[in-house]
């Protein structure tokens, strides 16, 4: 599918938290597209990409920013408003006033927290009103003892990632080498690698996170332009559950009318939340089961209609599925299929790829 939409030109973004798929797909780029590539190798020590979370496309809205950032460490962390009320009110609070500072990262988060200067100085630039008295009426006037171990939670669950050195790299500069909205809008192909070999799984689970974040911001400020000039964008994400926040059933439904779609690849349905796994069904058009486990095959069946049974699911050889096709509106009768492997073929383009790619998307780091 991923070769398929690259060979017709149109712009394709990969988020593979192994790396065997990038280096895959990297294979069978034709060469007449080389120039759209970047490689987005999170591991990258020398040459890393860099990309900014915190950057608010034109056309968007900073506190859709902050509040897509905010939902991503949620996830991460694990973080709710009935167990963790005062430190998601101070990060909301500390992102929704760094998104309004010129050349602030995510970086900048523990600054604003322990430096006075720069929390005046960033605080006279903001134009919430409800932030500024945080920060006045609030932060100021707590104790000195209850405002450091208040600090110090915060800065205990950032810390074990922002003072990660590949995560430094990538997240620690303020312009970036990739942006997301001119990649979909010039129909670029993006192809991140999360290996969570080289990169550990948390920061992987991070770093996935927040681009699945900063690309429905980027999907959602296409609004400013018409939608017949919206080029076609296609993101496939693998594990996608690792990467699934708060705010990824708003995308499942709305990315279409910003001409995004998804391609998600998951192993069994119990890894994904309630609510992600309704935005799924609700959204889905056209459904593909290769064989399922018998927990899941009990629930897949009910959605290719009466003709499909759980057995059908359990017993599908090596290479074949079960599909049901949403056709000019409505979903077609169910059938079944056989699939073929990837083609083998020689990599010896992908060399060349990956120093375009760095060329031209990358930072070097001394």
């Amino acid at each position: 599918m991923l070769c398929s939409d690259i060979r017709a030109g149109r712009g394709v973004c990969l988020i593979d938290p192994h790396g065997d798929l990038v280096d895959s797909v990297l294979s069978r780029i034709p060469r007449r597209r080389t120039n759209d590539v970047c490689l987005f190798d999170a591991a990258e020590r020398l040459h890393p990409v860099t990309f900014n979370p915190l950057a608010v496309p034109p056309g968007s809205d900073p506190v859709l920013v902050a509040e897509s950032v905010l939902s991503c460490f949620e996830h991460v962390f694990g973080l709710s408003e009935s167990a963790s009320p005062r430190l998601l009110h101070i990060l909301r609070n500390s992102l929704l006033t760094l998104v309004e500072q010129p050349g602030a990262t995510l970086l900048s988060i523990n600054r604003l927290l322990t430096d006075d200067g720069f929390r005046r100085t960033a605080t006279d630039r903001v134009t919430n009103p409800v932030v500024q008295q945080f920060w006045s009426d609030e932060f100021s006037r707590w104790k000195p003892a209850d405002r450091t171990a208040f600090v110090a939670s915060l800065q205990n669950k950032l810390g074990a990632f922002l003072t990660n050195p590949q995560l430094q790299r990538v997240l620690g500069n303020p312009r970036g080498t990739v942006n997301l909205r001119r990649m979909m809008d010039r129909s670029q192909i993006l192809l991140v690698n999360l290996s969570k070999g080289r990169l550990g799984e948390s920061p992987s689970r991070l770093l996935g996170s927040l681009l699945v974040s900063s690309l429905q911001t980027a999907a959602m400020s296409r609004a400013n332009i018409p939608e017949a000039d919206r080029r076609d964008f296609l993101i496939s994400i693998d594990e996608f559950q690792h990467f699934a926040t708060q705010s990824f059933a708003s995308l499942l439904s709305e990315s279409r009318k910003y001409r995004v779609s998804l391609t998600l690849a998951n192993q069994y349905l119990d890894q994904i939340d309630e609510t992600t796994l309704a935005a799924v069904f609700g959204n889905v058009g056209s459904l593909l089961s290769f064989q399922l486990g018998p927990t899941d095959a009990e629930t897949l069946a009910p959605q290719f209609g009466t003709r499909v049974t759980p057995d059908t699911l359990l017993n599908l050889p090596r290479y074949h599925a079960c599909t049901r096709l949403l056709t000019d509106g409505h979903p077609a009768r169910p059938f079944l299929l056989t699939t073929l492997p990837p083609p083998r073929v020689p990599d010896a383009h992908a060399d060349v790829i990956r120093r375009v790619s760095q060329q031209r998307f990358t930072a070097s780091v001394r």
